[in-house]
């Protein structure tokens, strides 16, 4: 079986959905390669030598990120000649997207200098980040390229995908992994155990220092300030 995780840029839970489908599929999993593939020749040569040759085992398993697609149109074009069932992976609330990822960063800097490595999802025996500053600029910028990056992930057209929402999988995970499952044709795994756990919690009001000043860009800029807590 051929399937592709595609998500917009990360923090959509995707680290989750490759941990559960890990545990279900007998794969050989690839976790982001066009971070360092760039070129669209190089990674659509990749694509075929990963998903259509036999040396990978039964099942292939890659992770995607929009940003990382030097060009968006071979890729799709790929996926649907090759019958590859996609997840494709969404958040609805783009300000913790954006919050989350930026706490991601910080969290893979802080784990990097105490320890030498840099870890980008939390374990359920690691200790979670404090809140931090969020820089607005940063968060401003970060934002537009979420939203457009939604934007283009939705217009794809795919043959064979399923939309999978991060509140969704937040409020009845099991529910998700079924469907999930169902749609991959393969049994659920109901002994699934979430490896992570939430790095950033749902209400940002805990999670970010300078909060006022975050509160002050999203008025100024027309957001929903609901989108704090919801």
């Amino acid at each position: 079986m051929k399937v592709c995780v595609l998500m917009p840029w990360g923090r959509v839970g995707s680290n989750l959905m490759m941990s559960y489908l890990n545990s279900v599929l007998n794969s050989d999993v690839r976790n982001e390669p066009f971070n360092r593939i760039k070129i669209k020749e190089d990674q659509l040569a990749w694509l075929r030598d990963y998903y259509l040759q036999g040396k990978y085992g039964p099942d292939r398993l890659a992770k995607l990120s929009m940003r990382s697609l030097d060009k968006i149109r071979p890729i799709e074009r790929f996926l649907n000649k090759r019958d590859v069932k996609v997840i494709r992976m969404f958040r609805r609330n783009h300000l913790k997207t954006v919050v989350s990822q930026i706490r991601a960063e910080q969290y893979a800097t802080l784990t990097k200098d105490e320890t030498g490595v840099a870890k980008w999802g939390v374990r359920q025996s690691d200790k979670p980040l404090p809140a931090t500053k969020i820089d607005v600029k940063l968060l401003a910028h970060r934002i537009k390229i979420i939203e457009q990056d939604q934007i283009d992930l939705k217009a794809l057209e795919l043959k064979q995908h399923i939309d999978i929402y991060y509140e969704d999988m937040a409020n009845d995970m099991l529910s998700v992994f079924k469907n999930v499952s169902e749609f991959l044709g393969i049994d659920y795994n109901s002994n699934f155990k979430p490896p992570f756990k939430k790095a950033t919690p749902n209400n940002l009001s805990s999670a970010i220092l300078n909060l006022d000043e975050v509160k002050a860009w999203l008025v100024d800029n027309d957001y929903d300030l609901s989108l704090i807590e919801n």
